[in-house]
């Protein structure tokens, strides 16, 4: 047989002279050192992550198609990377809101200086570095684009800020979330853009159908491309049920129809203005429903049919259980027969009037 080293003797020896202990309880851990541990360990990974030099094997893989962008994002970090240079852009975009606010009619030389700071202001939306900057920066534009003739650079920075407004729009919530300044901001600043990109004045009124057959849109150039169009006028039927904020969608509504925007969902939309016109609580937002589809029959390319349906709505209107509503129906119907051309009432009598 094999006989046991001395080691492996000496070994036996202690492990038998060792008192021999039984647990009388148990005692469950919370596990809060095991946190503490791995919170530590992550703070010395994040500590070595800043300290690494990106270079050499370490640099990061300027590969595939978004190379370029990521390149990009680390440099436009830097523009506000630290609080102080946050504080100093904030600080400074103040100035420039309050200064545009007091500055009211401003002369011709004035208005030429104000182009270069457009540029900065889509740039400081388009990174959306901070929430306060990206605020400022949608105020401060809503006012310079009271003057869109003035301000050259629009012809190339329009299509930039709208889709720059769309985004900022979507990860807010859409319009729907009205209640949200940057939301206001940027309902603005796509009503300037869209009522600046084209001749909106009335002189084509008779164009309302031709033999039941709608009319071609003369107004095509609008600043959203169709499919964001879309999008939007679908968020917009959600923002026109907050009563309480319908300022900023309703102008947004009007500059579309005064534009003729041609997608499907401006006649659901529509459907929905004309109930809003009858059944919404507040007076002034009856009013403003009643005007937009008043414009919308008016200017709008729309078949005999589709005007007929509207028109035997408006009269089913008259009908609402409340009084405030049966008012405003009956004042939408006296707009319509004065303002329809005579041909559309002859047309339509038998709707309007049996």
């Amino acid at each position: 047989a094999h006989r046991p080293t001395k080691q492996q003797q000496k070994q036996q020896q202690q492990q038998q002279q060792r008192p021999q202990k039984e647990a009388l309880s148990w005692l469950p851990v919370d596990g809060t050192l095991k946190l503490a541990v791995e919170a530590k360990k992550a703070q010395r990974s994040a500590a070595r992550e800043e300290a690494r030099v990106l270079d050499g094997k370490n640099a990061p893989k300027l590969t595939g198609w978004g190379r370029h962008g990521a390149k990009a994002r680390r440099a436009e970090g830097g523009m506000f990377g630290s609080p102080a240079a946050l504080a100093a852009g904030v600080l400074g975009l103040r100035l420039l809101h309050s200064y545009l606010k007091r500055l009211g009619q401003p002369s011709k030389e004035l208005v030429p200086m104000l182009d270069p700071y457009v540029g900065l202001l889509a740039r400081c939306v388009r990174r959306r570095v901070n929430d306060s900057i990206v605020l400022l920066a949608l105020k401060c534009l809503a006012l310079m684009l009271r003057y869109p003739s003035s301000l050259p650079s629009l012809t190339y920075l329009a299509p930039r800020l709208v889709r720059s407004s769309l985004s900022l729009l979507s990860m807010a919530g859409g319009p729907a979330n009205s209640r949200d300044e940057i939301v206001q901001s940027c309902l603005k600043i796509l009503t300037t853009l869209i009522a600046a990109s084209g001749n909106t004045d009335d002189d084509d009124d008779d164009e309302l159908t031709q033999n039941g057959a709608p009319v071609l849109d003369r107004r095509t150039n609008l600043p959203i491309p169709a499919k964001s169009l879309g999008a939007l006028v679908s968020l917009l039927r959600a923002a026109a049920l907050d009563y309480d904020h319908v300022n900023a969608p309703f102008a947004l509504v009007r500059a579309l129809v005064a534009r003729r925007a041609m997608v499907p969902e401006m006649y659901d939309l529509m459907e929905q203005m004309l109930g809003i016109a009858v059944t919404s609580r507040r007076p002034t937002v009856r009013q403003m429903g009643g005007q937009i589809i008043v414009s919308f029959l008016l200017h709008y390319p729309l078949t005999s049919a589709r005007v007929a349906g509207f028109l035997q709505q408006a009269v089913r209107n008259l009908g609402y259980e409340y009084e405030d509503g049966r008012a405003a129906a009956l004042g939408l119907l006296q707009n319509l027969v004065v303002k329809l051309p005579g041909p559309v009432l002859d047309e339509h009598a038998q709707v309007l009037f049996f």
